[in-house]
């Protein structure tokens, strides 16, 4: 069998991307936005993904989770997969975030 090519390995990321995203929005009412700056760095971007969570979804509240990351790095990832690693390193936050708020409120169930 062939090997995946460039743009299909990307396109599998920006897919895995997004499918965080939407899991971190529908389980825990979180928001993500994704913000870009230049580092002092030539040629270097900071990336900063930030999960706030909205007011209506707050049986346990998370707060706002936030990290980031410079692109590009030494690691051979593309920019597609060094945000799909992003998303999920943000989701795990989320996820502990919201075992200490349950384990601060009693919840309905």
């Amino acid at each position: 069998m062939p090997r995946k090519s460039k743009t299909d390995q990307d396109a599998g990321f920006m897919r895995s991307f997004w499918d965080e995203v939407r899991e971190m929005q529908v389980d825990y009412g979180v928001v993500v936005g994704v913000y870009v700056h230049p580092s002092n760095r030539t040629g270097v971007f900071v990336f900063r993904l930030i999960g706030a969570q909205a007011a209506s979804h707050s049986v346990a509240p998370i707060g706002t989770q936030a990290m980031q990351f410079e692109y590009p790095t030494g690691d051979l990832l593309s920019l597609p997969g060094a945000l799909w690693r992003g998303s999920m390193k943000l989701h795990e936050m989320c996820v502990e975030a919201h075992k200490i708020a349950a384990s601060q409120v009693e919840l309905p169930f």
